[in-house]
């Protein structure tokens, strides 16, 4: 497939960064989770930081099931590459092991010139993170993630993305993986004035608070997506409480649940919903059957999701949600040409280069 050089005339360019690496997954078993307790690992549903010997000894008992594309970033381009929508992805290691996960998706890659997946590859270390699943009855859904690795603790960026950047939209996360606040005030600084800039929230430590700050100082801060725990702890906020935390930042908001989405921007905020949960059980060609299932009880003001019959993927759906959703915020007739290219209207059609 040739990957258009700056998206389809008329779109947005959309630049999706920090961090991109692999995921080991692994369903969680009593047995795991008795050992992880005794690690002082015990609040599953959020992201560990462990060092490289506490990292080498969890991979001795947890047995990996899957290998997935992971970080922030590389979940939301590999999401939007098989929706068919191209995109341009800051990974600053490339090994074989991991660009092959993009082989035939419309993500590009830079260098000195824009590459395909194939033509990217680097003799490049291996970077991986544990994703452990959680599923009934040892839990409700949830995902525990268990990270190690200097790219993303020291910043390592990826240098010919950032210098190829020149305009359109821009989908950032991974700022709560830094350490040093001097590599993300560096990461910031690349920021063109002119993008326009989704921040979707990850692990809401100190570190990304700090990020929020500089963004909004900067102001380089356009919408911000998140989950309910990352309001209740970054702005004391509800889950309902997007217009408040709007009111705060003075930027658009997204919270999304697990019962529901709020929004700033509500425009066709049920297909894009609709999507993810097609995706959450395992193929977007399921968003057929998706929009025909109840829907979930929920608060006034908000869109529910729906009861899905089972679910399939746990791993970087908040991180799918927000790159579908910077493109419904910043370029709502690119999303609409998404919704009326699903299944419903014809899989024969489907995924369109978009």
């Amino acid at each position: 497939m040739k990957i258009p050089l700056m998206g389809s005339i008329g779109q947005k360019p959309l630049w999706i960064g920090l961090f991109t690496h692999l995921d080991s997954v692994s369903r969680a078993t009593l047995d795991i989770l008795l050992k992880l307790k005794g690690m002082g690992i015990k609040e599953h549903g959020k992201e560990y930081f462990v060092t490289k010997t506490t990292f080498n000894t969890l991979k001795k008992f947890i047995n990996v099931s899957e290998t997935r594309v992971g970080g922030n970033a590389g979940n939301a381009a590999y999401f939007l590459g098989k929706l068919g929508i191209s995109c341009h992805l800051s990974a600053p290691y490339r090994p074989k092991e991991l660009m092959k996960y993009f082989d035939d998706l419309p993500v590009s890659f830079h260098g000195v010139r824009e590459k395909t997946s194939k033509s990217a590859i680097r003799d490049d270390p291996i970077y991986e993170h544990i994703s452990l699943e959680l599923f009934p009855p040892l839990s409700q859904f949830k995902r525990t993630i268990l990270s190690w690795d200097d790219m993303t603790t020291e910043g390592h960026i990826d240098k010919s993305f950032w210098s190829k950047m020149k305009d359109g939209i821009l989908l950032l996360s991974g700022f709560h993986l830094i350490k040093e606040k001097e590599k993300i005030d560096e990461v910031i600084s690349k920021i063109q004035k002119n993008m326009k800039v989704y921040l979707e929230v990850g692990e809401p430590n100190e570190n990304m608070a700090y990020a929020i700050d500089k963004l909004i100082e900067e102001k380089k801060l356009h919408h911000i997506g998140m989950n309910e725990r990352e309001a209740k702890i970054l702005f004391n906020a509800k889950s309902t409480d997007a217009k408040e935390i709007k009111d705060e930042l003075g930027c658009g908001v997204t919270i999304h649940t697990i019962d529901y989405v709020t929004s700033t921007n509500k425009k066709l905020l049920r297909p894009l919903i609709d999507i993810i949960e097609a995706w959450t059980m395992g193929d977007l060609r399921y968003y057929k059957q998706v929009i025909t299932l109840p829907l979930k009880r929920s608060p006034n003001g908000v869109v529910p999701t729906r009861s899905l019959p089972f679910v399939a993927i746990t791993t970087g759906l908040g991180d799918s949600f927000s790159g579908l959703d910077a493109i419904r915020v910043f370029d709502e007739k690119r999303m609409e040409k998404i919704v009326n290219s699903l299944p419903l209207y014809g899989s024969d059609k489907f995924p369109a280069k978009l």
